[in-house]
């Protein structure tokens, strides 16, 4: 899906440039995409017509989307360090 290739991209430089410390675009630009980032994951189910269930009970269902956020919690620790003002590649900044 086109929207979600939108996200996806910087959020996979944002954690690259993290992992590698290299300086890609800017701190208020990578503070900012994640505020939208988080927002889109949470409004996604809402906003696409995508059939997430596929089959499974509510119980799995909700276990299922909580294992998944359990496991995106460190890449958005991550992002929200890229973006802070402390972190090493923004001290010149």
């Amino acid at each position: 899906m086109i929207s979600s290739a939108v996200f996806i991209v910087p959020y996979m430089l944002g954690l690259f440039g993290y992992c590698f410390s290299v300086a890609l675009l800017t701190r208020p630009f990578w503070r900012t995409f994640l505020i939208f980032y988080v927002v889109w994951n949470v409004l996604y189910y809402y906003l696409t017509g995508v059939d997430l269930i596929q089959g499974m009970t509510r119980e799995v269902f909700i276990i299922a989307q909580a294992f998944g956020w359990l496991l995106a919690i460190p890449s958005y620790i991550a992002l929200y360090l890229y973006g802070a003002k402390k972190y090493v590649l923004w001290t010149d900044t």
